[in-house]
């Protein structure tokens, strides 16, 4: 599996950090499933921008569930409430 490494170039002091790719996913996934007034269209979108950016960067990207099938139209929160899975992840 591959791994990400985040640093912020402007804080050439601080050491690099390392996260595995699937526990970024069950992070954003923990985003993506709430239903609170901050979890609005545009703060799931531009989890789901981040986190397929990573998976196709990583070679992990296998597509993704949406939450409701009745509630998925293109632009509302429904859309953006999704699940993503690694390839070698079961999804049930």
């Amino acid at each position: 599996m591959k791994t990400i490494k985040f640093s912020k170039p402007t804080e050439a002091s601080m050491p690099k950090k390392t996260i595995k790719v699937d526990q970024l996913i069950l992070k954003a996934n923990f985003q993506l499933i709430r239903t609170d007034k901050t979890a609005s269209a545009d703060y799931k979108q531009g989890i789901c921008q981040s986190i397929e950016s990573v998976l196709h960067a990583t070679g992990n990207y296998n597509g993704f569930q949406f939450l409701n099938n009745d509630d998925c139209e293109h632009g509302t929160v429904g859309y953006w409430s999704r699940c993503y899975s690694m390839p070698h992840w079961s999804v049930y």
